[in-house]
C-alpha cells in the first residue's frame, strides 16, 4: 500500500458504501463485467476482464448527463502499478477501454450540478 499513488489512495478511501443507483452495463459470467454505481452527483464505473485474452470493452455512457470531471484508474505495466488519467476523452458518450487478461479499471465521473 505504501507504493500506491496518493491520488489512488484518496479515491479508494472516498468510495461510498451506500449507493443511490446501480446499473449493470455489460458483461458475461466468467469473462468480464462493467457496473456503474452513483452516489449523489458522482458515478463510479468499474470493470474487470477475467478472460485469458485482451478485451476491448465499449461502454455506453449515454445515461450520464453533463459530465464535469473524470478520473480513470487502471492497471499499469505490472500488477503493482497504476495508470491515472484525468479528464479522459469520451467521444459521443462512448468509452472505449482495452483490458489485458485479469485487468480492471475504475472510472470516477463527477456531474455538473
Amino acid at each position: 500500500m505504501e507504493n500506491i499513488p496518493e491520488e489512488v489512495k484518496k479515491l479508494m478511501k472516498d468510495i461510498p458504501v451506500v449507493w443511490d443507483e446501480t446499473k449493470f452495463l455489460c458483461g458475461f459470467p466468467g469473462k468480464d463485467v462493467v457496473i456503474a454505481r452513483r452516489k449523489g452527483n458522482v458515478w463510479y464505473i468499474a470493470g474487470i476482464n477475467g478472460a485469458k485474452d485482451m478485451k476491448n470493452i465499449k461502454i455506453d455512457l449515454e445515461f450520464i448527463p453533463n459530465i464535469k470531471q473524470t478520473l480513470l484508474v487502471s492497471n499499469g505495466d505490472d500488477n503493482r502499478s497504476f495508470n491515472l488519467i484525468n479528464k479522459i476523452k469520451i467521444k459521443d458518450k462512448l468509452l472505449d477501454i482495452q483490458l489485458k487478461s485479469d485487468d480492471g479499471f475504475l472510472l470516477r465521473v463527477e456531474l455538473e450540478k
